[in-house]
């Protein structure tokens, strides 16, 4: 009995509007089973960035304290510090159109501002291992630009720095930021920075690089790069001490190896000039040099 049911039912026919019906279910629970996998790994959060200590995501300036003709600066600021920080000197900028995006995308729109906390995931979602936190205060005629120079993912501050004077001056003012910024980042001497500020952004990227090139063992490069210094500055009393320092390195190498890498700097008997040294240590130092330096080019007048 049981096996003629059994035979009865195999052998009902089935409908076709019921097959059609079951394979419309199939695609459907497929089709629901895909959209809830794709959900969940869209939801699932980035994994970071590797930090690179070196790349810096400079965010939009703060604009809330200063007139509103400074506007333009919350993100022209971004553009302009990231001129000047191109890896020479140990920081390089992450692209701006970059940076902007992820912060409006954490902001929802462009002119707000973010936590700090949500600035250094900015930063970690491109991968930087620093980052540049400023503001602006004031009015066109005199205006005050402070920055930090914060790591990631802790936000501890690493370097800070100010500049204030009229908006016309407004690229010496980044200038002064980014050659402070740099120095504290390379490892000078606060006590130094006086010294090593030099007005000119292009000697300070040379002198950065001649310590990179010093502490590398490679003398001859660290002595081409403290000798741009001086000639792009003459009064850039901190790079001329240096490449004394490099100078007497490779001399030394020399007498012992009895192979001579680099000529000596000159003395100034064709009109040249010399770097100002400011201190009793620079001015000694600078005096030792001058008696021991004879041939060679000279800084220009």
């Amino acid at each position: 009995f049981g096996r003629a049911i059994d035979e009865a039912t195999s052998a009902a026919p089935v409908w076709p509007g019921l097959a059609l019906h079951r394979r419309r279910l199939l695609l459907g629970v497929a089709a629901v089973t895909v959209a809830l996998v794709v959900g969940l790994v869209m939801r699932r959060p980035p994994v970071p960035a590797t930090s690179n200590p070196k790349l810096v995501a400079v965010l939009p300036f703060r604009t809330t304290g200063a007139d509103p003709e400074l506007a333009w600066l919350r993100e022209g600021l971004v553009d302009l510090l990231a001129i000047k920080l191109t890896g020479e000197g140990g920081l390089r900028a992450a692209d701006p159109s970059a940076v902007l995006s992820a912060w409006r995308r954490a902001a929802g729109a462009a002119g707000k501002d973010i936590a700090p906390d949500a600035g250094l995931t900015v930063a970690r979602s491109l991968g930087a291992g620093r980052v540049i936190d400023g503001s602006v205060v004031g009015t066109p005629g005199h205006l005050t630009l402070i920055v930090s120079l914060l790591a990631t993912p802790t936000g501890r501050e690493v370097a800070r720095a100010s500049a204030e004077g009229p908006a016309d001056s407004l690229s010496a003012l980044v200038d002064g930021l980014a050659a402070r910024l740099l120095s504290v980042q390379a490892g000078v001497d606060v006590s130094q920075l006086s010294s090593i500020t030099s007005s000119s952004l292009p000697a300070i990227r040379a002198y950065l690089s001649g310590r990179a090139a010093f502490r590398g063992g490679r003398l001859d490069e660290a002595f081409r790069q403290f000798r741009e210094a001086t000639l792009l500055d003459s009064t850039f009393a901190l790079a001329a001490l240096e490449l004394l320092h490099t100078s007497t390195w490779i001399h030394f190498g020399s007498w012992t190896s009895g192979q001579a890498h680099i000529q000596p700097l000159p003395s100034c008997s064709r009109g040249g000039r010399r770097p100002r040294l400011h201190t009793p240590t620079a001015r000694r130092l600078g005096t030792d040099w001058a008696t021991t330096t004879t041939t060679g080019e000279c800084w220009p007048a």
